[in-house]
């Protein structure tokens, strides 16, 4: 799979903390952490019809010349965008943006639209060509995050397009999905 930021590098101090967050979350069985909600997601979410307002547009826009495909191309093959937002304890599980049998989404463009006070990183943990621990990205407003969701060889889910959001602990966190 292949990992792309739009600015910077995930914070490293980030990754530690990351990583003991999801051993809590998985302890779940266990009783779940202080301040953690119960639930798989326990996000909330908004759909948005691309034309639907000159900000989403320039968002098509911009999204298609990232990925070097004329708008007439690039219209047909997305969905609308999906925004989320995350309050204080709210998470996504580990989960996988494509699959064989449901949607066939072959990329991610995951657009962070504020910074959150603590908590709320992307995790990929078997994105292991990026380190042992895979990657942590820390949620900053301006900062976009594109992986592809399938194999090149097979067109099959890839594993290291696998994530999570980690439980805000502090703030909130909005955020934006484009697929294509």
């Amino acid at each position: 799979g292949g990992f792309g930021k739009a600015k910077g590098q995930a914070k490293r101090e980030a990754k530690a903390k990351a990583k003991g967050q999801a051993k809590e979350v998985a302890t779940a069985a266990a009783g779940l952490p202080a301040g953690v909600k119960d639930g798989y997601r326990t996000s909330q979410t908004a759909w948005l019809p691309f034309g639907s307002d000159r900000t989403l547009g320039d968002v098509q826009n911009r999204t298609a010349r990232l990925l070097g495909l004329s708008l007439a191309d690039f219209i047909p093959l997305v969905e609308d965008l999906q925004v989320v937002h995350y309050g204080p304890g709210e998470r996504f599980g580990v989960h996988h943006d494509s699959s064989a049998g449901f949607q066939r989404r072959d990329l991610t463009l995951l657009i962070y639209l504020n910074d959150v006070e603590e908590g709320g990183e992307t995790v990929f943990p078997e994105a292991v060509e990026v380190g042992p621990d895979g990657l942590v990205v820390t949620p900053q407003v301006g900062t976009a995050v594109l992986f592809y969701n399938l194999q090149e060889e097979d067109r099959e889910p890839d594993p290291a397009a696998v994530h999570q959001a980690q439980p805000v602990i502090k703030g909130e966190k909005y955020a934006c999905n484009l697929w294509v």
